[in-house]
């Protein structure tokens, strides 16, 4: 299993979308793509979809995020008085229950800070989810498609993700006022950016299907009134620039209308630029949807996700806090019993520590034992040998003995043991008196014994006259 595989599901009226990056040094690579058309947007029809889009895949349930529908959402921003979360959240409190058509208990909502005022003041952007029929009916559909997200997330923001990835990949100044459309099939989400925040978005009914028709006049519109509405509140500093996000290239007619209507430069990009794709990865289900857009669903996959607001149901939160106390108990307890045990073993420590070392000394005995009962055979074998060779004559020494008690006009015929052990000496010399004094030679050597001549025969060889002799003897082993 990978262990950085970051999983983004997007749940839209016309489908749901699945993307997952994967880093690779130290950049998000787009390693799986999908797209499940919805007819009916029925909650078994979701549950169904879910199951077939992520069946076989490694979804990690910490990297996993669900991308919420602005159109489900409400957005407000506020100016507050404090800089400081708790107090921010206890403000909003007070300011929600006069702003949403809910109870405040009957909502989720969760807040990013969008500007820091030098007066202590703040901007903050609260996005509101009703807690029944969104936050826990998704965490239920995800539930028995047997998933567990980590965190719901505002499409919006995505966008704006998908945005700040592209600084300094496009021509796009990033300190600059920017309205983006991002056009999916059946609605456009018009978001207001500026400094890498967003400053306030609104979905409408204008989507892809649209392009061709006389509706983009519509969208145009609604456009207009967005803007309007957006200095009328005083929400940020005016548009210096407009990027349409789409896949088809009829979104590019919108240029025109959009650079009469607002007098600012308009640029069109498919969601697709600039974003790396693993090799050979298909995205054949993205081209079989025309119309469909990325830029959400991507968007928090490939830039820091941190800052993105989280409006998933509180007993998730509660759980994971649970588990986590939980955890941070058993490891004091376990700290604690360390702990003690070591204040009660202090002691014993000194005594312990002889202890091991006499054991580690046992050890290593017992691990030379082999190698010592190996060095004392050797040592008794060269005993032994030395013994044996002690008692022994040599042959060298023989035949060095032979040759300096023989005269110089004897020579040797060979020299061998008999069957009775007697050591046969045969030769020829060139006089029976050269047998003589050799024999009487080796009576007084040491290491020869039990000298005997057995015979000293005349012979002609060559035509020359021989004494041929033959002398037995014994060897003296036990010679100094």
């Amino acid at each position: 299993m990978s262990k950085n595989i970051f999983t983004s599901i997007e749940i839209t009226d016309s489908g749901i979308r699945l993307f997952q990056t994967q880093t690779v040094r130290h950049k998000q690579v787009l390693c799986a793509c999908d797209v499940k058309p919805l007819q009916n947007f029925t909650d078994g029809e979701i549950v169904e979809k879910l199951s077939e889009i992520t069946a076989l895949r490694d979804i990690q349930p910490q990297r996993l995020s669900v991308v919420i529908p602005r159109r489900l959402t409400i957005l407000k921003q506020m100016r507050l008085p404090s800089q400081n979360e708790p107090e921010i959240r206890k403000m909003l409190d007070l300011q929600l229950v006069s702003q949403i058509p809910y109870a405040l208990e009957d909502v989720i909502y969760d807040f990013v800070v969008v500007d820091r005022e030098p007066p202590g003041y703040v901007r903050v952007l609260a996005a509101i989810v009703h807690r029944q029929d969104v936050s826990e009916k998704f965490l239920k559909l995800c539930k028995e498609a047997g998933l567990q997200p980590e965190r719901f997330v505002l499409s919006s923001l995505g966008i704006v993700h998908w945005l700040n990835y592209q600084q300094g990949k496009m021509p796009v100044p990033v300190n600059q006022p920017i309205l983006v459309l991002n056009i999916d099939v059946d609605h456009t989400e018009i978001c207001f950016c500026h400094n890498q925040n967003l400053l306030f978005s609104r979905s409408v009914n204008y989507g892809a299907r649209d392009l061709a028709t006389e509706n983009m006049r519509g969208l145009t519109h609604q456009v207009e009134l967005s803007l309007k509405n957006y200095l009328k509140d005083n929400m940020g500093p005016g548009v210096k620039r407009m990027i349409v996000l789409s896949t088809l290239p009829e979104a590019s007619a919108l240029k025109g209308q959009l650079e009469e209507m607002s007098l600012v430069p308009v640029d069109f990009y498919s969601p697709l630029n600039n974003i790396l794709c693993q090799k050979n990865m298909s995205l054949g289900a993205l081209k079989s949807q025309p119309g469909v857009s990325i830029a959400a669903g991507m968007g928090f996959l490939l830039s820091d996700g941190k800052k993105a607001l989280n409006l998933i149901p509180q007993e998730v939160h509660n759980i994971k806090q649970s588990k986590r106390r939980q955890t941070q108990w058993a490891q004091f307890a376990l700290l604690f019993v360390l702990t003690v045990g070591l204040a009660l073993s202090v002691p014993g420590v000194e005594f312990l520590r002889k202890v091991n070392y006499l054991n580690s000394l046992k050890k290593k005995s017992e691990v030379a034992k082999p190698e010592l009962e190996r060095i004392k055979k050797r040592m008794s074998l060269v005993k032994v040998v030395q013994e044996e060779l002690g008692k022994r004559v040599v042959v060298a020494d023989l035949i060095q003995e032979l040759y300096r008690l023989a005269p110089p006009e004897l020579s040797f015929q060979s020299l061998y043991l008999n069957e009775r052990g007697q050591f046969v000496i045969h030769g020829y010399a060139g006089t029976s008196a050269s047998v003589h004094n050799f024999q009487q030679n080796l009576v007084k050597s040491v290491l020869f014994k039990a000298v005997n001549l057995e015979f000293a025969t005349k012979r002609k060889i060559f035509n020359m006259e021989v004494t041929d002799f033959q002398i037995t003897s014994e060897v003296n082993a036990e010679h100094d």
